[in-house]
């Protein structure tokens, strides 16, 4: 009976270690995950940071940038004060008024960017978007000359 007991002790021994291991494990990995998380959080941070210290990139001015909307050509005009965009209108297009204003709301998201290469597609309007964004790539392309 003695030896039953040392047996099964012997083996609660064990599983509480074994239990201990996975629950040590598992608790380790996740810190892993959670480190990984904040250094990727503090690169993206750092590269802001970085990006906003940066000098600036384009001449002051306005330029004219052109691209294809929906129906054909779009102008924009573009107006850079201290390095920045400061103002953006559509010049002409032949597009429809209404794709032009649902794509028009990306002018505020470019000027928040400080580029055109930042912003996506407005859904209902992507080829006038597409046509707003080779537009303002255009533009800036002059200015950062």
């Amino acid at each position: 009976m003695r030896a039953f007991v040392i047996k099964a002790i012997s083996i609660l021994i064990v599983a509480l270690m074994l239990f201990m291991y996975q629950t040590t494990a598992h608790s380790y990995a996740q810190m892993n995950a959670a480190v990984d998380e904040l250094k990727a959080e503090l690169t993206k941070q750092m590269e802001q940071a970085e990006a906003n210290n940066k000098e600036p990139e384009y001449k002051d001015g306005t330029y004219r940038g052109s691209g294809t909307g929906y129906s054909g050509e779009l102008t924009v005009e573009v107006t850079v004060k201290d390095g920045k965009i400061a103002a953006i209108e559509i010049v002409s297009s032949k597009d429809d008024k209404a794709y032009l204003e649902l794509a028009s709301g990306l002018l505020d998201e470019i000027m928040a960017s400080g580029s055109a290469d930042e912003v996506a597609a407005v859904s209902g309007a992507t080829l006038s978007s597409k046509g707003i964004i080779e537009a303002m790539k255009d533009a800036l392309e002059e200015a950062a000359e």
